[in-house]
């Protein structure tokens, strides 16, 4: 899973593709809650066998999504993304909903 910060509007992500294609690709967003499809405009740039993905969206606090990659053969990339502030080490789904004592 991938997190990104929902207070930013540019990310990146940073992958190891099923196959090193840096043209001619589609990038599609599925909101997991509500099943919203969002094609979204990106660049993509390698190095080595990996692959970095830059794309402007607006994400907020909590939502999950799939991530998918592909041109017109095959799936490059698939996953999904956690939008959140929290620190990675540290996330907490309940953060705000439950008090411990």
């Amino acid at each position: 899973m991938k997190v990104v910060d929902p207070n930013d509007t540019s990310h990146e992500i940073i992958f190891i593709p099923r196959r090193y294609v840096l043209t001619g690709t589609t990038l599609k967003l599925t909101n997991e809650a509500t099943k919203v499809v969002s094609t979204v405009t990106h660049t993509i740039t390698g190095s080595d066998a990996l692959l970095t993905l830059s794309f402007d969206f607006t994400f907020v606090e909590g939502e999950r999504f799939v991530i998918k990659l592909y041109d017109s053969t095959d799936d490059l990339y698939r996953g999904r993304i956690l939008a959140t502030e929290q620190a990675t080490q540290e996330y907490d789904s309940t953060l705000g909903y439950y008090t411990y004592e």
